[in-house]
């Protein structure tokens, strides 16, 4: 899996296809077609994956395949790795999604949210299964979470615009 920032957004390429996230709300997928003649001349045209109402900031994919966006709008979509379709929609309230990245043991969805006013920004974690919220971890205390990366075992590394790296075991602060 390719995981880069692109002038557009995030993009990633995953099973032959490349996902990127614009400002205009959607996810654009291409598909590839197994020749290269030059730049993008083996992708097919783009299927647009239309659901938030705002930016696209950020893009991870499931051990499924599941490709997870999140948005400025305040809410996570997962949408199908096979035909672009939106599985489920995860409602984070006030707070934009700035990072998500999905793993650990359980597979969960884990998301960095911006800090408003008087707030911290959190980290959420969400079923990977159904969608539900199981948790929020806070630990950057008035700062956004703009960066997640999980182990396999479930160690949760977070960063955040207060300059610091957060190292989160079993949903504490380690």
């Amino acid at each position: 899996i390719l995981i880069q920032v692109v002038t557009e957004g995030v993009c990633g390429l995953v099973c032959r296809r490349w996902y990127a996230a614009c400002q205009d709300g959607r996810v654009r997928r291409r598909a590839w077609e197994g020749r290269w003649e030059g730049y993008m001349a083996g992708w097919r045209v783009p299927q647009e994956l239309v659901g938030h109402t705002d930016t696209v900031c950020t893009l991870a994919v499931g051990p499924d395949g599941t490709v997870y966006s999140g948005s400025l709008d305040g809410t996570i979509r997962a949408w199908s790795g096979i035909d672009g379709s939106c599985l489920r929609t995860l409602a984070g309230g006030l707070f934009s999604t700035l990072s998500l990245v999905v793993g650990g043991p359980n597979g969960a969805v884990y998301s960095g949210t911006t800090a408003r006013s008087g707030s911290r920004g959190a980290i959420r974690v969400w079923s990977g299964t159904d969608g539900s919220r199981l948790a929020d971890l806070e630990g950057h205390p008035g700062r956004s979470v703009r960066a997640l990366a999980v182990t396999v075992d479930g160690t949760l590394f977070s960063g955040a615009s207060d300059r610091t790296i957060r190292v989160w075991s079993n949903g504490e602060h380690v």
